[in-house]
């Protein structure tokens, strides 16, 4: 049955809009407060009379993270409470981190020979060596299954080839 409590009084709700319940009239009624939500971009917010409704893209590298992932922030906040800001252009772009700062190289990976040092680096570019990612760039979006080209200190290159472990797939996402 529906495990919606209409009883519980809360401040925010914040969550991925792709795990909430069924967007109907009765649910806005029910809660005239803050909505955060995250989402894939191109997700149209479903209208509430109850809320204004704010929507922002955002690349993950642009605010200092080391993906090319994207998703969408959805502010929906209740009409008596104030209008939500506009949308706008990011304040300026935050240095964003490369992989290699979530690589462990004390992980197990098959021995590779070291990579190159990179000739150059541009923000925002993934780098590949024989369908691997190198630690100088960012890693593509959320394929968890593509394999690095990682600093293993218990191989004689140094260097080894692999998928990220669950801990550098947290640290990636900017899990504390």
């Amino acid at each position: 049955g529906d495990r919606r409590r209409f009883d519980v009084r809360v401040d925010m709700i914040c969550g991925d809009a792709s795990a909430t319940p069924t967007w109907d009239r009765d649910y806005w009624a029910a809660r005239t407060v803050v909505h955060i939500l995250s989402a894939e971009p191109g997700w149209s917010p479903p209208s509430s009379c109850a809320h204004s409704i704010t929507a922002q893209t955002l690349r993950h590298n642009e605010v200092g993270g080391c993906t090319t992932a994207e998703w969408q922030l959805v502010a929906y906040v209740p009409v008596e409470v104030a209008a939500p800001p506009s949308v706008r252009d990011p304040q300026g772009r935050l240095p964003e981190t490369t992989l290699g700062g979530v690589l462990d190289s004390l992980n197990r990976a098959a021995p590779v020979a070291a990579p190159a040092a990179p000739l150059s680096h541009q923000p925002g570019e993934v780098y590949f060596k024989q369908g691997a990612v190198l630690p100088h760039g960012l890693f593509p979006g959320q394929e968890w299954s593509q394999q690095v080209i990682c600093p293993a200190v218990f191989n004689d290159t140094s260097w080894g080839r692999r998928r990220l472990t669950s801990v550098e797939r947290a640290k990636a996402c900017d899990t504390p």
